[in-house]
Parts: C-alpha cells; structure tokens; sequence
C-alpha cells in the first residue's frame, strides 16, 4: 500500500490562508453576500473582494490575526497597496489606538507554524465558515 504524501507546509499555509480568507470576506458580508471594502465603501459580493492586511508584508505573526484583516477591493488592495491612510483611520475607529500599535509589536516577533498548528486552524475556520453559510 502506497503512503499518501504530505502536502508541504508551504502548500498547507495556502490552504489555511485561503480558508481565512474566505470567512474574513464572508464575516462582513451581509444576507445577500454583499460586502463593502473598508478602505473605499464601493460594494462587492464577498466572491469579488480580497481580504486585506493593514500591517503589510504577511508576516506570520499577524498573518492570521482577525484583527488585522478585512474586506478590500483589488484597487485598494494591490493597486494602492493597502490604501493606508483610509485602512488606518478605520482601524483607529474600530480598535482604537492601542489595538494598533499591539499589532505593530506583534508583527515584530518570529512566528513559525507547526503542521498541527494549521490542521487545528483549518478546522476552527472550517466550522466558522459553515456557521456563517447557514445564517446567509
């Protein structure tokens, strides 16, 4: 019998990555799907919006932080990388100051993701995602 190859933990981290994702641009979503971004207000279906980071660059720390991510547009997003300034006061408004510079400390450490530690986290997103399907 053949064993089954392990996906690498690169390959993993995308699959927990995109799982995070999804349930960042469904949490904000309304009845109908639709989301607005944060950093512009312009409406899209949750299909149609990327999730993402005020502080940039992804690093693990804060990669997974909820706190740290939300629903944004692709021109936002990529086009005006972050369009922090918008993403900056939104993030004063809803967490306040403190919030922030805990992130910006966060961002500094060294986080490195063990394969059970994304397993646990596929699973816990797993659940929250079919929770928020079935009140949609």
């Amino acid at each position: 019998m053949k064993k089954k190859k392990l996906k690498s933990i690169t390959k993993v981290k995308k699959d927990v990555w995109d799982l995070f994702s999804k349930y960042i641009r469904l949490k904000y979503s309304d009845w109908r799907g639709n989301v607005s971004c944060i950093t512009c207000n312009k409406i899209f279906h949750w299909k149609n919006i990327q999730a993402g980071h005020f502080i940039q660059g992804r690093h693990n720390a804060v990669l997974f932080d909820e706190r740290n991510v939300h629903p944004q547009c692709y021109s936002c997003n990529c086009c005006k990388h972050g369009n922090l300034i918008p993403y900056y006061e939104f993030m004063l408004k809803k967490y306040g100051k403190q919030v922030i510079e805990e992130l910006k400390r966060k961002d500094k450490e060294i986080k490195q993701f063990t394969r059970p530690e994304f397993e646990a986290m596929k699973i816990k997103l797993k659940k929250k995602i079919k929770k928020l399907e079935i009140s949609t």
